[in-house]
């Protein structure tokens, strides 16, 4: 699915409270990954669930108080690679990694490799807009399936979609539970 979306019930809530500076309203979670896993199936991993999560595409354009979101049909990103000497450091550096979100600009779903001499981190930051709680657990099943079929050399198989966001959306939109 790609193209302009209705924003959802939460998401107009989060506008009208919060107004447009929702720049740093993010959820993230750091995985300790093994330290044999190469930045480049990394990325193949992110790039599967781009692909597949159709909001992780998400842009926001903000016109005075007009928001509009749509969905991209890809999304450049990059895997930051960090060396640090201790894990000390990573709350530093996700902080200021934190700040440099905007909605208008980017992926609203970005990551960082930490490397240190002991032990191998991925941080992943998304914006609140774009996922919720019951989101992450999809999101965590299908980065571990995915981890698991490249490092056993296994087809990757990512969960079933159900209804898309749009759809959901549109849906709710026409009942009385919307408001």
């Amino acid at each position: 699915i790609t193209g302009e979306v209705p924003l959802g019930a939460i998401q107009e809530w989060l506008f009208a409270s919060k107004g447009s500076d929702l720049h740093h309203f993010n959820q993230d979670l750091l995985l300790e990954i093994p330290s044999t896993l190469e930045k480049t199936k990394i990325k193949e991993v992110i790039a599967l669930l781009f692909v597949h999560h159709d909001m992780l595409r998400t842009l926001f354009r903000v016109d005075g108080k007009k928001i509009t979101q749509s969905i991209q049909n890809q999304v450049n990103f990059d895997i930051e690679e960090v060396s640090i000497a201790s894990e000390s450091e990573i709350g530093v550096t996700t902080t200021a990694f934190n700040k440099m979100m905007r909605i208008d600009k980017g992926s609203l779903f970005r990551c960082l490799l930490f490397k240190t001499s002991r032990q191998n981190y991925l941080y992943l930051n998304i914006h609140h807009l774009v996922i919720d709680g019951f989101s992450w657990r999809i999101i965590i099943e299908d980065l571990q399936n995915c981890f698991q079929a490249f490092q056993s050399n296994k087809k990757v198989v990512l969960t079933k979609k159900s209804i898309s966001f749009k759809q959901w959306t549109e849906t709710l939109k026409t009942t009385d539970k919307f408001n």
